[in-house]
């Protein structure tokens, strides 16, 4: 279980430092000895690895501080298909590559680009959250293309269509 939070914090880059800080910030005692003994283990941890080896979840922000010192990306048309969003890690990548690459083309399925539907209602708002970001990482925005595909050719039948269009709604029709 240790090791799955630490997992998870460097994917989102949270580290020690950050653990540290939120510790010292907050009011709430038993919040405060919750932190302090996750601080200890993955300081622990990450003094153990220190300089003899590379966590798996270190290589991603590996890649990130150095990605920009080659020219394997430079000119480069780069395409990233079917995902529903992405860590604090791999954005960092993405941000670098849209800066790098000649190109980057991004699909990500979902009906409109509208944030101000209902999460609990909305089978793609995670992804028109991720298309969100990914708009924000790039700063030159007339570099983006946004294409809707209006012909859909992923159901090949009715049955899976009916579902995708009624899966969360309240007033569902019948099939």
């Amino acid at each position: 279980i240790c090791l799955n939070a630490i997992s998870e914090f460097k994917k989102h880059n949270i580290t020690v430092a950050n653990i540290k800080e939120e510790m010292n910030n907050t009011k709430n005692k038993y919040l405060q000895t919750k932190l302090n003994d996750i601080n200890i283990i993955y300081e622990s941890f990450e003094n153990q690895l220190a300089g003899k080896y590379i966590d798996d979840t270190d290589l991603l922000t590996i890649l990130s501080e150095i990605i920009d010192k080659t020219d394997m990306f430079k000119e480069s048309l780069i395409y990233i298909d079917e995902f529903a969003g992405f860590t604090s890690q791999e954005y960092k990548i993405i941000k670098k590559l849209l800066t790098l690459a000649k190109s980057v083309t991004i699909t990500v399925c979902t009906n409109d680009l509208n944030l101000n539907s209902n999460p609990d209602t909305d089978i793609f708002y995670s992804n028109k959250t991720t298309t969100s970001k990914i708009i924000e990482l790039e700063e030159n925005q007339e570099n983006i293309e946004k294409v809707k595909l209006e012909e859909n050719k992923r159901f090949k039948n009715l049955e899976l269509q009916h579902l995708e269009q009624n899966l969360y709604k309240n007033t569902y029709t019948k099939y």
